[in-house]
């Protein structure tokens, strides 16, 4: 796997249980890319954790977390706008 490749531990911690009335195909393609990124940009030996839960509002909240560079909040606002994507800054090096 991506995981055993990079050196990566994943973990979930699932505090939610429940139905999820949503696109499959669309959420499974979401999750696919939210981990990818997390194991790829992540340290390797390092733990990408996946949490779901139920936030103040009511709503199915997934978290994914590694211990990776980060992203200052502008550079995750311009990653945020349609047809863009982080720049070579957040290229990983091996």
């Amino acid at each position: 796997s991506a995981a055993d490749r990079e050196g990566v531990v994943l973990q979930g911690v699932l505090n939610a249980a429940g139905r999820l009335f949503c696109d499959k195909a669309q959420i499974a393609r979401m999750m696919r890319q939210l981990l990818r990124n997390a194991i790829v940009h992540g340290r390797s030996g390092g733990s990408v954790t996946l949490t779901t839960e139920i936030d103040s509002s009511g709503s199915l909240a997934i978290v994914v977390a590694d211990k990776g560079a980060g992203m200052s909040a502008a550079q995750i606002e311009a990653c945020l706008k349609p047809f863009s994507q982080a720049s070579s800054f957040l290229t990983r090096e091996r």
